[in-house]
């Protein structure tokens, strides 16, 4: 009976040993796949990461300051469109010497709705665009029957910067009421020497 049992110790110990080798060797297969795996997978997760971290052409939060800005300007466009006060309008919008000035560092893709414009005539149609966009919500205020003399300012969002090449640029809106009826106005303007002008309004 003796020797049966030390063969039986021995089948197990034999066992036992083939089925550790046959997990290790698994286990150092799927080690190296996994290795394989990781490494073409940390380029495509730092590439991720770090768009995630540094996106292109974010836009920019204004600060305090810039903020305050903003609402100043808000305040002057809303003048604009109530009242039609185009004294307001004139202090607001560029020069042609100015205009000058930014359109040569204005990036080309932003130059489209100006560029087959001179200087002199940029400046009068700026003004005229924006004086059509003023008559055209008091036109469409006359269409639903509302009295223009009571529209409210809502909401003046945040304006989204935008930096490219040292020019900066932003775009924000006004939320206003006039009797009960609701308009989203939006405006485009440009930073020269400090000072924001604006090139555009639209609803």
């Amino acid at each position: 009976m003796q020797p049966i049992a030390l063969n039986d110790k021995g089948a197990e110990y034999c066992f036992t040993l083939s089925l550790y080798q046959g997990i290790r060797q698994l286990l150092e297969k799927l080690n190296t796949r996994m290795k394989t795996l990781f490494k073409c997978l940390l380029p495509l997760v730092c590439l991720l990461f770090c768009n995630f971290t540094y996106p292109t052409n974010a836009p920019v939060k204004p600060d305090a300051k810039t903020e305050d800005v903003f609402k100043k300007i808000s305040q002057d466009i809303f003048k604009v469109l109530k009242n039609k006060n185009f004294k307001v309008l004139d202090k607001l919008t560029p020069s042609r010497a100015i205009l000058a000035e930014v359109m040569k560092r204005m990036p080309e893709r932003d130059k489209e709705p100006w560029k087959e414009f001179s200087y002199q005539e940029l400046e009068r149609k700026i003004n005229d665009a924006i004086k059509k966009q003023v008559k055209r919500l008091h036109d469409d205020s006359e269409m639903y029957g509302s009295d223009f003399s009571k529209i409210k300012m809502i909401r003046h969002s945040r304006p989204r910067l935008k930096k490219e090449k040292g020019f900066e640029q932003a775009e924000g809106s006004l939320t206003i009421s006039n009797s009960g009826n609701i308009m989203n106005v939006k405006y485009h303007l440009v930073k020269y020497k400090d000072k924001w002008y604006l090139m555009r309004i639209w609803h």
